[in-house]
């Protein structure tokens, strides 16, 4: 009964939290300079960080553009990798970093420079002894290299995968061939881009092709003499494709009709050529696109081969960490019954 009675009374007693008003903090804010002025205190501002500040929205830009200007604002430093990009919550807005143009002309833009390969090395070096890992030469001057082609942060991840590799194989150092392996396994943003953009540009034209150009290159009856005719047998919605067709066919047909007369023999003829020399054409496009089609079907085979041996190989390497892992505990298993064993010996000598 006496703790239910002191549980109720520390719930009542516990302060509320609640959210600082503008008028609480004012009031706070002439204290603070009421006692800077007689002398009390002395006022020290610290540093504030604000990293990803192309995160932050219209609101809180336009709240720190108002608490900058006060005279016992902190040293503000922000952080950001973007360009030109939109300011979040607004819908047309575009600025420098993601920061609205009237807050960045009252700060100063540090200049900085890309890491060279000694600098990523010394980084790289620095991060494995904080981790306990230990790293080659050879190690060190492989990842100082793969991180100025693609990025700092990237080679930094592969320390992990290349940790777990090295002990799977019963090492404790990590040696080149685990990171060369981990960096097959792994992509890093600008080699995924690459690959991203490859793919949906041959599946642009995949598409494109299956959609409007095969139906085209099907079709081998050949046009007949009228004009008229020729484009009421086509779609009542023509692709581009076969627009061009249409007017070629049609600009034909316009041009040799007044000339038919008592030789319809001889102008039937040249029709007859005519249409034999663009279904030579045709026929020579259908050939290369059906080319450029083989082509782009077994990269996409290549791909998923790829995707597949990776996670072959991912399964692989997690089944040898929980191999790892029994070992472990069968290892403290085992140093528990050596030392129940020195104990018992231990009792039956005093015995």
């Amino acid at each position: 009964g006496g703790q239910d009675i002191m549980s109720m009374m520390g719930q009542l007693m516990k302060p509320k939290k609640t959210e600082i008003t503008d008028k609480l903090r004012k009031e706070i804010n002439k204290v603070v300079n009421k006692y800077i002025d007689q002398g009390i205190a002395e006022l020290v501002p610290g540093v504030l960080f604000i990293d990803e500040v192309h995160l932050l929205d219209i609101e809180c830009f336009t709240y720190l553009n108002k608490a900058l200007e006060s005279p016992i604002s902190p040293i503000v430093i922000f952080a950001t990798n973007r360009g030109m990009c939109q300011v979040r919550g607004t819908e047309d807005i575009i600025a420098p970093h993601g920061i609205p143009t009237d807050l960045l002309d009252r700060i100063l833009i540090i200049r900085t420079l890309p890491y060279s390969q000694e600098d990523i090395r010394a980084i790289v070096q620095i991060r494995a002894k904080t981790e306990g890992l230990t790293l080659t030469d050879d190690v060190l001057n492989d990842m100082a290299a793969t991180g100025e082609k693609t990025s700092l942060r990237y080679v930094i991840q592969l320390l992990t995968p290349a940790s777990i590799l090295a002990r799977t194989h019963g090492r404790e150092q990590i040696l080149l061939e685990d990171i060369k392996e981990v960096d097959e396994l792994f992509y890093d943003a600008k080699a995924s881009a690459q690959i991203l953009a490859k793919y949906q540009s041959l599946s642009s034209t995949f598409s494109f092709l299956t959609s409007s150009v095969l139906p085209l290159t099907s079709s081998t009856s050949p046009p007949t003499n009228s004009s008229n005719t020729f484009q009421q047998q086509q779609p009542a919605t023509p692709t581009r494709a076969r627009r061009s067709t249409i007017a070629t066919h049609t600009s034909i047909h316009t041009e040799i009709a007044p000339t038919r007369g008592p030789n319809v023999t001889d102008e039937s003829n040249k029709i007859k050529e005519v249409n034999k020399l663009t279904e030579e054409m045709f026929a020579k496009v259908a050939n290369y696109l059906k080319t450029e089609m083989l082509a782009t079907t077994e990269d996409f085979k290549l791909l998923e081969n790829m995707n597949h041996v990776t996670r072959d190989r991912y399964k692989e390497m997690s089944g040898m960490a929980q191999n790892l892992m029994q070992i472990d505990e069968i290892c403290e298993q085992v140093d528990y019954l050596e030392k129940v064993t020195i104990e018992l010996d231990d009792y039956s000598k005093e015995l």
